[in-house]
């Protein structure tokens, strides 16, 4: 009672005053709205970024500042205009006479007819409609509405809507009462462009997923009925302009409504003041942020291919933004990645951005065509910075593979409405939603890539995770007279991973004496340029082609990607190759190759001989003779196959 009481004061002070004075009341709290922080504003900025990305920010800025005054205008017409007097309203409204002349044709039609409302700021002058045209009382009007939880507020906002003639249907019990108007051959009227929650349909608008109700198609097809745009334009404070718009029911029920929704989109984006005139600050495009399910497409029906095919789209836009920030090594970067692939492929509407090292930018690059690469920053303030600037991104879902504090202080500065990573041990109180590695875990038998699906399947990713390599480069066919074999003989600073100097030009001289002669690189880093010398001085330079820090991570990726075989120490370089779709004999000692093995395909693990499954043993204790008959094997089985 109490609220009842105060929505009916406050509306008699609104309906007297003078309209000016309302107008400057109205742009005053529009103003602080807008300029005092809060959800509801970042929203508005947000939906407006989304749907006009060649906006500038100043347009952007200055079109949610009249949409925030337009916001304040709605909700203060709302509780005025019951107490308007039936000449006011009709002051208030211009029916434009092609609408006029159309609407007196439909009252005499045999036909039932659905107006499609667009929420604008002036809706609620369509309850005016019957008394600014008394020639359509003839034709009963039901307008679906959502009903008010007061059931006091409720009676009042009904009664005083339906003043003019007008039934008000409520959306939990009008379907049975609109079906029974479009049978009688009157008029339904419907608002298409909110969010329909579970019981919509999913389709785009401005490219992004939304749920979108399929009524006006069903009831289209079902009651043979025709359907029009229904636009309450506004024209000026409390003052609007009715026009109509005719909509083709096609072939199938959702055919209307995405063509009611691409009406929509073309004017929003034809004038400045009709774009702020739409409610921007409704959340429209939530439906796919549930958390548990944020990593596939969920919904119980989903006409997205459909309405692709309306729009001549070859394939669903990329409009939801998701930013993943990558490990810092290599070998965690690879074993990231076929669980992003598979969300790529399980959210098409993701536009992925990655953030890593400077080095590996371009390589991820070639790897994720599409896909957008940036550099982290160096350490310090600026990186806190960068990470600042980003809030202006409107980022939908950050997700960390890392496992620091500092990233989760980086991600939180982005302003990402969702945040996910992995709980070890410390808590991680920055993100909002994370996968706590369960108690029991084990992590000697546990893959890497496999900790990492399941992160990413507890927030709804449900494809099973590929193990086909990238195949990112194209790879040359086993040349039987010019072999090119590869040799990976640093471990990323963990000389312990390390197979001896001494083993490796072994190798090499056996490599070099088997028919015909393979070419033989050596890759490694700056710091390893004295280990490759000492590796070759005994031996004959031809055929042997040292590339130690010669390379940057493209070059190598390339040269990786063109081997017929590489053999490697436990280091990313041999993850990379391996996700390359190149043979990989991977050497581990004290490691466990369980945990940190290559993924794709069936990569060969050599451990010493009485080593244990999980590591543990050293280096030295794997001899040159049991590689090299692994490496004759692979050579000899890739020349049958061949």
């Amino acid at each position: 009672m109490a609220l009842l009481w105060l929505v009916k004061n406050l509306g008699k002070v609104l309906a007297s005053l003078e309209e000016s004075k309302v107008e400057f009341l109205c742009n005053f709290v529009g103003d602080v709205f807008y300029w005092i922080p809060n959800s509801r504003t970042r929203t508005i900025l947000s939906n407006l970024k989304y749907a006009f990305p060649d906006k500038t920010d100043r347009e952007i800025h200055r079109i949610a500042r009249k949409n925030c005054r337009n916001l304040v205008e709605y909700g203060a017409l709302a509780l005025a205009a019951p107490l308007f007097s039936a000449q006011r309203c009709k002051e208030m409204l211009h029916i434009q006479d092609q609408a006029r002349e159309e609407l007196l044709e439909l009252s005499k039609s045999e036909k039932p007819v659905i107006m499609l409302g667009c929420h604008t700021t002036l809706n609620e002058c369509n309850t005016f409609i019957p008394n600014s045209l008394p020639e359509l009382s003839s034709v009963e009007i039901g307008i679906l509405y959502r009903p008010f939880k007061n059931q006091g507020l409720n009676e009042w906002i009904v009664s005083s809507r339906s003043r003019f003639g007008v039934k008000l249907l409520s959306r939990k019990e009008g379907i049975l009462g609109s079906g029974k108007l479009l049978r009688d051959k009157q008029c339904l009227c419907i608002l298409f462009d909110q969010n329909a929650g579970k019981v919509g349909t999913l389709i785009t608008q401005f490219g992004r997923i939304v749920s979108a109700t399929e009524l006006p198609g069903i009831f289209m097809h079902k009651y043979n009925a025709e359907a029009y745009i229904s636009n309450m334009k506004r024209v000026g404070f409390w003052r609007a302009e009715y026009s109509i718009h005719k909509i083709q029911r096609g072939k199938t029920s959702i055919e209307p409504v995405v063509h009611a929704h691409q009406w929509l989109e073309n004017y929003l984006s034809n004038n400045e003041d009709q774009c702020a005139d739409w409610l921007w600050s409704h959340k429209r495009w939530k439906t796919q942020d549930e958390a548990r399910a944020r990593f596939r497409v969920q919904h119980k029906k989903n006409k997205l291919v459909e309405d692709c095919k309306l729009r001549d789209l070859e394939k669903l836009p990329k409009k939801t933004k998701l930013w993943i920030r990558l490990p810092n090594w290599l070998g965690d970067i690879v074993m990231t990645l076929p669980v992003i692939r598979e969300i790529q492929n399980s959210r098409p509407d993701f536009k992925i951005t990655l953030i890593t090292p400077l080095a590996y930018v371009s390589w991820i690059r070639e790897t994720f065509p599409g896909m957008n690469a940036i550099a982290l920053p160096k350490k310090s303030l600026g990186r806190f910075l960068f990470y600042w600037k980003l809030r202006h991104e409107y980022i939908d879902v950050f997700l960390l593979f890392t496992n620091s504090q500092r990233g989760d202080i980086e991600a939180f500065l982005t302003r990402s409405k969702q945040r996910f990573g992995i709980v070890y041990k410390k808590k991680r109180p920055l993100l909002t939603h994370s996968w706590k590695v369960p108690a029991d875990f084990d992590w000697n038998t546990t893959h890497q890539s496999e900790l990492n699906s399941k992160f990413i399947e507890n927030f709804g990713l449900q494809a099973e995770i590929s193990k086909e390599p990238f195949y990112t480069f194209s790879n040359s066919q086993l040349q039987l007279d010019n072999l090119k074999i590869s040799l990976l003989y640093g471990s990323d600073n963990s000389p312990e991973k390390r197979w001896p100097a001494s083993y490796w030009s072994d190798l090499i001289a056996k490599l070099l004496a088997i028919s015909p002669k393979p070419n033989i690189y050596l890759f490694g880093m700056p710091r390893d340029v004295e280990l490759s010398k000492e590796i070759v001085q005994t031996l004959p330079q031809e055929s042997i082609y040292n590339l130690t820090a010669k390379t940057n991570i493209l070059e190598f990726s390339k040269h990786l990607a063109s081997s017929d075989l590489v053999v490697s120490n436990d280091s990313g370089g041999l993850h990379l190759a391996n996700s390359l779709g190149t043979k990989t004999i991977g050497l581990f000692g004290p490691t466990n190759p369980i945990r940190t093995a290559p993924f794709f395909n069936s990569p060969v693990v050599i451990q010493p001989e009485a080593c244990s499954p999980t590591g543990g043993s050293p280096m030295d204790q794997i001899s040159v003779e049991s590689v090299f008959k692994t490496v004759k094997k692979i050579l000899e089985k890739s020349r049958n196959d061949y």
